[in-house]
């Protein structure tokens, strides 16, 4: 089960944003879940709130330590399901979009939130155009996004270790990098989301919380 520092210092404060806005009885579809850390995490301390938290990622690569940490959660009364395979890239998530392929458990679900931590600035862009896309079909009406991490803002200074990280991620990959929070924010009003608050972070990190217009 791997761990990470940076993601037990940012599990308090992102926990406390989505402690005041998730929906009671809320069923949580966590995007790119990486080692799933954060996962077993939310799924013990958002409760009584919580009904249940879905992790889900394409990495092959962290599929073990995802499964440990539901295991790890599960024994310590976690509410949480086992990770689905989701690429927020991908037209379709047939995992939980398609009846052949979703769960059974979770076929009288409806996913009233799905939360993002730390993709959109190290994924190319057309995963954030995915999951916009997605969230919009997914969700219930007047469902919440919940998205975290670094973004540029227009009119607004970046520190300067944003900027050295900027281009760490660009000379790892050319279409990896902070996002303008302006674009996002455009991307998801085209999707039928409302942007509903934006939120300081520690270490100059933004939670943003969108909210899917009542069609």
């Amino acid at each position: 089960m791997e761990y990470s520092a940076a993601a037990y210092r940012n599990s308090e404060p992102i926990g406390q944003v989505l402690r005041e806005y998730i929906p009671h009885n809320a069923v949580v579809l966590e995007v790119a879940s990486g080692t799933g850390q954060h996962s077993g995490y939310f799924s013990k301390v958002l409760q009584p709130k919580l009904k249940l938290w879905i992790p889900s990622d394409c990495d092959s690569l962290t599929q073990e330590s995802r499964l440990a940490w539901v295991h790890h959660a599960r024994s310590e009364g976690g509410r949480i399901s086992d990770p689905l395979e989701i690429d927020a890239s991908e037209q379709l998530w047939k995992s939980i979009e398609s009846d052949e392929y979703r769960p059974k458990e979770l076929f009288e679900l409806e996913i009233s939130c799905i939360v993002n931590i730390n993709m959109i600035h190290i994924s190319p862009w057309k995963c954030t155009e995915g999951l916009l896309a997605a969230a919009s079909r997914i969700l219930v009406p007047n469902g919440m996004l919940y998205l975290y991490g670094p973004f540029r803002q227009h009119g607004v200074d970046t520190v300067p270790s944003n900027e050295a990280f900027d281009v760490s991620l660009k000379s790892r990959n050319p279409e990896w990098g902070l996002r303008y929070l302006e674009d996002v924010i455009d991307l998801a009003k085209n999707s039928g989301f409302e942007l509903e608050k934006v939120i300081s972070m520690p270490a100059n990190n933004l939670s943003v919380i969108f909210k899917l217009e009542l069609s």
